[in-house]
């Protein structure tokens, strides 16, 4: 599925990892991203250096599919109190790079596994190619990252171990 590319009419989008990921974040109006901005690596970039909305993480923290203790490993309180004194109420340009790493890979998990709750159960179980390590707790690098997103991309089309 996706736009009907004659003009006649559109038609419904289809669940992806950047659908899934934006709906993680609370969708475009709480998070001012797009999908679009989330494909694009330069444009991804410039949202995370102009910060992301406090509102837009915690929205991920609660609704998301990350387990508070997993979110505020990787995203401190802190980090997120701090954010919420400030006047534009704006994470930093890290915390926000970060946020954005954490919904794109659970979204990437719910596309691979069908289901936003067995993304979540995957990302929170340990996988014998991360050496009996939880996926989740490799999201605080982009190194760790790209990591579980090559294993869940070899899930996706069917490629072992």
């Amino acid at each position: 599925m996706g736009f009907d590319t004659t003009g006649s009419k559109a038609v419904s989008r289809p669940r992806d990892q950047y659908n899934y990921a934006l709906q993680a974040l609370g969708g475009p109006a709480l998070s001012g991203l797009s999908r679009s901005d989330l494909q694009n690596p330069p444009a991804r970039a410039a949202k995370a250096r102009a910060g992301l909305p406090v509102t837009s993480a915690r929205w991920l923290r609660d609704t998301g599919g990350v387990q508070r203790d997993d979110f505020y490993r990787l995203i401190s309180r802190d980090e997120m109190a701090r954010a919420g004194k400030r006047v534009e109420r704006r994470l930093s340009p890290n915390a926000s790079e970060r946020v954005i790493r954490i919904a794109l890979v659970f979204g990437l998990a719910t596309e691979a596994l069908g289901a936003q709750d067995r993304g979540a159960m995957f990302m929170r179980r340990p996988h014998m190619l991360l050496h009996d390590r939880r996926p989740v707790d490799q999201l605080d690098t982009e190194t760790g990252a790209r990591t579980v997103a090559t294993i869940l991309m070899r899930l996706m089309h069917g490629i072992p171990p």
